[in-house]
């Protein structure tokens, strides 16, 4: 009798470690395919310039209101008035991109600026969790397809550099599909120009890298 208990024992606890390894295998599959649709997708609405979790980092940032009532609409206006300029189509090899920042607008102009600037670089960190909070928070309805979206970590002015993550994602469901941080050194006169150097040479950079990202993501599919 303690045999057959044993074995059933045995039998039991090697079924569930298959079925364990198998839903890991699954949901990590899953999770290609999804980061892979990103790339697959020939169309991708922009979102914009998201500076909900921003800091301005160093000296110089001297008057945050202004920074957030004039500067991020600013800045996101100019990748629309300067589209051949930040082509986000050639950037992000993508058919069509069309743009949708009235939410990112209306987010950016709520940011509490007594929190916006400080002199601690070790503050301007945004953790994976974080970007897929930010997602969540977009008011997307009855749309379908996919979404990207320009996350500002930083305006480091000690190393005068601009620090990004890309985000890719599911319009329909708000799940996360690719995150990249990225990085463009700032350049320009005046100070709008300046950091929209930082974001126009991020993006730049986008079109070096992107073949490597969705080698990454999908494999040979």
């Amino acid at each position: 009798m303690k045999t057959i208990q044993s074995n059933i024992t045995r039998f039991t606890i090697l079924v569930l470690s298959i079925c364990f390894f198998a839903i890991i295998l699954f949901a990590n599959q899953s999770y290609g395919q999804n980061n892979c649709a990103a790339f697959k997708a020939n169309e991708a609405t922009w979102y914009g310039i998201d500076f909900t979790r921003a800091k301005m980092v160093g000296p110089d940032f001297n008057d945050p209101q202004a920074i957030r009532d004039q500067f991020f609409k600013s800045w996101n206006d100019l990748i629309l008035k300067e589209f051949k300029k930040f082509d986000l189509r050639k950037f992000f090899r993508k058919g069509n991109v069309p743009f949708n920042i009235e939410p990112v607008i209306s987010r950016n102009s709520k940011v509490n600026i007594s929190k916006l600037t400080t002199y601690n670089s070790g503050d301007a960190v945004i953790k994976e969790t974080e970007l897929k909070d930010i997602i969540k928070e977009y008011d997307i309805k009855n749309k379908e397809g996919v979404g990207m979206l320009l996350v500002v970590e930083s305006f480091n002015n000690i190393d005068k550099t601009g620090y990004f993550h890309i985000v890719f994602f599911d319009l329909a469901t708000k799940s996360v599909l690719f995150t990249q941080k990225i990085s463009g050194k700032a350049a320009g006169v005046g100070f709008r120009n300046f950091w929209a150097g930082a974001i126009y040479n991020a993006l730049k950079l986008c079109e070096r890298d992107y073949p490597n990202w969705e080698k990454e993501a999908c494999g040979n599919k």
